[in-house]
């Protein structure tokens, strides 16, 4: 590959960055503002333990869209994310991320497991569908979250890059490169949201299923229905942007690039292009009401 298509690549890649990246930005957050609104201000869902799941959910990916869209859409515009000029906004950027992105996947699989359970006809599982239960386990789970991310705020550092001069924020310890690489992305981000997804999915589909028999009152049916059709709907998307991501992630890790600059270029070009298009989780799952 020639110097000439490279630059071809990264002009490319820049585009999508900027443009699609831009889309989805505004997208999520006008759509997040009416997704937190209607969470917030009808009684249905107020007491309903899966639209609080989506609630976090929703809040925690609003502010996404601004510590990763954002910084990278500016990056690819401007040449920096800001991450090489300020050290706090090195740390805190990555330390949010990691934090953000696992806590708003892990809610995201609270509410569907949720709604397996609410429309499970076992008496037992359909008790495990209460407020008080989803806020103790956000808390608890959101306080592992951010122990588990404490490592990207110690070792995210700013250093001179020897091949290009500049500054650059990269993670500094090398045990926890390999922790980040090998399980952090591809298990906690990847695979494993997938496939709670696919399997509480699939199950709370067949349960909607059989609703249609069960005594329910109408107003519960009507809303389990709408928030099963929710979940399922964006367990659907997940697996389609969460996917790319994680074998993405996985070649970039197991193919040896070290000498063949062409391949490198594909395999980054790829890893990028899949991560913007693992944005998209961030803006509709804020546009489904």
């Amino acid at each position: 590959m020639s110097s000439a298509s490279l630059a071809t690549l990264r002009l490319v890649e820049k585009e999508v960055i900027t443009f699609i990246g831009s889309a989805i930005f505004l997208a999520g957050l006008l759509g997040g503002i009416l997704n937190i609104t209607v969470f917030l201000s009808l009684q249905t869902f107020r007491q309903s333990s899966c639209a609080f799941y989506l609630t976090v959910m929703s809040l925690l990916n609003s502010c996404q869209l601004f510590t990763t869209v954002l910084p990278r859409i500016l990056g690819a515009i401007i040449g920096t994310d800001g991450s090489d000029t300020s050290f706090f906004f090195c740390k805190f950027r990555l330390f949010s991320i990691a934090v953000g992105t696992i806590f708003s996947l892990n809610c995201f699989c609270f509410a569907i497991m949720d709604q397996y359970c609410a429309t499970c006809s076992w008496p037992r599982l359909q008790q495990l569908c209460n407020l008080k239960l989803a806020r103790c386990l956000v808390c608890i789970f959101g306080t592992i979250w951010v122990l588990y991310a404490i490592p990207y705020w110690i070792f995210y550092n700013q250093v001179v890059s020897a091949t290009t001069g500049t500054t650059v924020c990269v993670m500094t310890n090398a045990v926890y490169v390999q922790i980040r690489a090998y399980f952090n992305s591809p298990v906690l981000i990847g695979f494993l949201p997938i496939v709670t997804t696919v399997t509480f999915g699939l199950m709370a589909y067949r349960n909607l299923q059989k609703m249609r028999f069960y005594t329910v009152p109408l107003v519960r049916r009507e809303l389990d229905k709408q928030l099963t059709s929710i979940v399922l709907i964006q367990g659907l998307i997940n697996t389609f942007v969460l996917s790319p991501y994680a074998i993405a992630f996985i070649i970039a890790l197991t193919v040896n690039v070290a000498n063949n600059a062409v391949l490198k270029a594909h395999i980054d070009f790829s890893a990028n292009i899949t991560f913007t298009l693992f944005w998209v989780y961030y803006a509709v799952s804020m546009n489904q009401n």
